[in-house]
This record gives C-alpha cells, structure tokens and sequence, in this order.
C-alpha cells in the first residue's frame, strides 16, 4: 500500500521523492468541475422539477466553488498519472468526503473550511446581516457592493445621471449574524422558508443544508431592516446571492444583477435574478445552454463602465516603443505560470533594450513574480493605480495574458495587442481568432508580432468591429440605456 497526500495542485508520494503536479489550466479546471457538479446533482436528484431553481442555483453554485478549488486539480492529476493508484493505496487530502469520495482509491479526508467545522464563517465571508432598526421609509434602489466598492462605484456613476430614481450605496457587510428567534418564529413567509427547504432536505449533507437555511434567514432579516422597492448588485455567480434573489422574489423586492465584466465559464450559466443585465450577445450565450437555468430576464444592454473608451478622442502618437503589458491575477501556487510569462518578457527586454515597459498591476493584486523578474530592469515602471484608458492611450502596444478582459478595453482603442499564450489558455474573446490581435505561445512568436508591429502598425479595424459587437452593446450609450430601464420599472 502507497500513502500519497494532495495539497493544493500537488500530489505528494509519502516516504518517497515522487510529486506530481496539476498542470491543467483553469479552463480545464472548469471542465472536470463541472461534469462532478453533474454526477453529484443526478446522483442525489437534485433537479428543478422538485427545488426552487434559486435554491438549486445555490447548491449548483457552491459545488462548482468546491470541486474546482478542492477536486479538480486532484482529479487533473490522477488523468496525467492514471498508473499511480490503485484500490489499496490511500490518498489523505483536504475536503469534504460527503460531498465528493474518490474511486482511484481509498482516502482519509481532512477537515477544510468547507467542512461543518470551518465552514460557517469562512465560506460566505462578506455576507454580514447584522441587526439594524428598521428604516421608515423604502429605498427606491439599494446599490450592493463588496470591499471598498471601487469597480461598483465607478459602474454606477455611469448610470446615476441617466436615472430619476433615488439610490442608496451600501456594502455587503462581512459578517453573518442572525438572531436564532428567527428559526422559531411563525409567520407565512418563515413558513414558506421551511416548506421550500423541505425540498433539499436529505439530498444534500446536512452542513451545506444549515448554511443555506441561515442565509435564507439571514438574507429576509437584511431585507427587513434595509426595505427597498429594487436591488442591484454585480455577481450573479455566487451562492449567496442566489440566495438573495429567492428571498427578494418572496419579499416582492426586484432583484437585478448588473454585470461588471463579460461573463464566460460554467459558473456563469445561472441566472436567479429578475433581471440579468448584460455587456452583449456573447455573454447572453452563457445563459442559452441546456442545463442553463435562468429565473428572469437576460437583457444585452452593454458595459457603462466601457462608454468612456468610445467617448473620449482617439489619440495618434508617433511609435516609440512604449509597451503596456497587462499581467493577470496571479496565484501562488501556480506561481510557475507567472515565472513562465515573466521570462518570456524578459527575454524581449534582453534583445530590444531600447523598449519603454509599464506594468500595470490588476487592480486586486500586485504580481510578485512580474516585480521579482522584471523589476531588476531600469527601463521598466509599475503602476497599480492608474486610469487603464490614459495607459492604453500613452503606449504604442499592449500585452495581455490569456483571456484578460482588458483586451476589449485595447481593442476599442485601436491599439496593437498581443496576446501571450504560454501557458496555453483558450482565445474566448476571440482576440486573435479574429485577426485583430497576435498570439504569443512562446518568445520567438512574441519576438516577431512585436517587429511586425513596430513594422507596420496596422490593424484589422474589420476584425474590431465584430469582436466589439460580439461583446457589447449600447457602445458608448450604455449607462443612458441602463438608467431608462431603471426608469421604466
């Protein structure tokens, strides 16, 4: 017997030097957490003929968070490495067995925070309905937003001139804090609760059914204390807001959920809200699949955050070899994909010493690896606050990673974009597929896209045109479009 113990996106061989990583990519990821999803729903008969679909969006929801942070990468693993195990090896690993036992072999399971133990208060963090007095007066629209609110902020002040409605702007707060009476009151709506939770009952292990009960609850107490004729929020792919939109629709509160970005992958095939309002025809085809399951409306209104990009003046300068690079969100342990990507604009810093070089951070995270390996070069600067547009505007040509949303930002700009593909991750918005943009899978392509541009700047503006139609709508009208719908309610 063999003792192997899996941590994060490693599988580690006890009392030996063998250790096999996860080289999968998120996309993959996405793929194997989503077919477990589908065997545990069929498996325990969870399906809309006899839940709530809210609910089931919730259940569905909190699984996929779950395989793909705690079983994919195993499973990953396992695929690449399918002669390592066997029936009488044992397998000691972080989790919850209830929810997911593995078959490749026999396995001893440690407590997670998803575990009942740990899961109360570190799975929904951010979801606070602490007690408050209850306001006379109805909010017209209650604007929920997470941490400081700087990305919902600067969505909303697009909108806010356009709409007659008063708002209030308010956090989600941190903690969930319920008063226990709630569980024993007797009411219609409480017994509406328990008649729909009847459902569930069973079919799902008991911890992840007590948490959704105390977030149904917790969810009617901050409804009750904060009364509103509408809500918008900005994540329609989060349990707790599943659960949100379930007791808004039982309050008779309108529940709208206003995107903040294109939305692609299978946790964005899930609509509870009453209303779903999206950056375009793309991110509509998320919620038309089979298994799809939307509550509302989805409506293509487009991104106000992006009108500015079409509103402000072109600005033409001379080539001066000012590169813009845009690295993405980065991961600890799959650190070695940043060194990878980091190396490789090292390695066009090397060769052409005379390029200009900014790297600007993502706004939630600074790159550790693109400060360690880039930062030892005089010509290259970090910025983390900085307007994304001047950015664009200031620079000759801009890289981005992977999928990065920025690149709709470059495209409408009329900039040169490359795009690095290495490791590899799927062209989903289509940059290169299109034409508009160069693909980078390794130095020698991005050595050459950037001579090709530096040769010849031009562009495919065709190319542009369908990739932004394909993604928004309303361009450049967008907040005026989203404040007459609010209007009109």
């Amino acid at each position: 017997m063999a003792l192997y113990y899996s941590n994060k996106n490693k599988l580690v061989k006890l009392f030996s030097s063998k250790t096999y990583f996860d080289e999968s990519n998120i996309d993959e990821r996405k793929k194997i957490s989503e077919k477990l999803v589908e065997i545990y729903c069929k498996e325990n008969n969870l399906n809309t003929n006899t839940i709530r679909k809210e609910i089931l969006i919730c259940i569905k929801l909190f699984l996929f968070k779950y395989y793909l942070e705690y079983e994919s990468r195993l499973f990953s693993i396992l695929d690449r490495n399918k002669t390592i195990l066997g029936k009488k090896n044992v397998i000691i690993r972080k989790g919850a067995k209830r929810l997911f036992a593995l078959k490749q072999a026999a396995e001893i399971v440690l407590p997670c925070k998803y575990s009942i133990g740990g899961f109360f208060f570190k799975l929904f963090e951010g979801l606070n309905f602490g007690f408050r007095k209850s306001k006379k007066k109805k909010t017209d629209i209650l604007v929920l937003h997470v941490g400081t609110g700087k990305i919902e902020k600067s969505i909303w002040d697009q909108i806010t001139g356009y709409t007659k409605r008063e708002f209030v702007f308010r956090l989600f707060p941190s903690k969930m804090v319920i008063n226990i009476n709630s569980f024993y009151e007797k009411n219609v709506i409480y017994e509406e609760f328990e008649n729909d939770l009847t459902q569930i009952k069973g079919r799902i292990p008991f911890f992840l059914y007590s948490i959704i009960k105390l977030m149904v609850y917790s969810a009617h107490g901050f409804l009750s204390r904060n009364p509103s004729n509408i809500i918008v929020s900005f994540e329609q792919s989060s349990p707790h807001m599943a659960v949100l939109s379930y007791v808004c629709r039982k309050m008779n509160v309108v529940k709208i959920d206003l995107a903040h970005a294109v939305t692609f992958g299978e946790n964005y095939k899930y609509s509870p809200s009453d209303y779903n309002l999206l950056f375009g025809k793309s991110s509509a085809q998320s919620f038309r699949k089979k298994e799809s399951i939307v509550c509302g409306k989805i409506v293509e209104i487009g991104a106000p955050n992006l009108d500015r990009f079409f509103s402000v003046p072109e600005i033409h300068k001379p080539w001066n070899n000012d590169i813009l690079f845009l690295p993405n969100y980065a991961i600890h342990e799959r650190s070695y994909e940043q060194v990878l990507i980091m190396n490789t604009i090292e390695k066009l810093l090397i060769e052409f010493p005379e390029i200009n070089l900014t790297v600007k951070h993502h706004p939630a995270k600074v790159n550790a690896e693109a400060v360690k390996i880039l930062g030892k070069y005089s010509q290259v600067s970090f910025k983390k606050s900085a307007d994304l547009l001047q950015e664009i505007d200031s620079h000759d040509l801009v890289i981005v990673v992977g999928w990065s949303v920025s690149g709709l930002e470059v495209t409408i700009r009329k900039r040169p974009l490359i795009r690095i593909n290495n490791p590899f991750v799927p062209d989903w918005f289509g940059y290169s597929r299109s034409g508009y943009a160069k693909d980078a899978s390794d130095y020698m392509e991005l050595r050459n896209a950037y001579l090709q541009y530096k040769n010849s700047r031009s562009l495919d503006l065709g190319a542009r045109k369908k990739i932004i139609n394909y993604h928004l709508s309303n361009m450049g009208k967008a907040g005026e479009k989203i404040g007459s719908f609010l209007n009109s309610l």
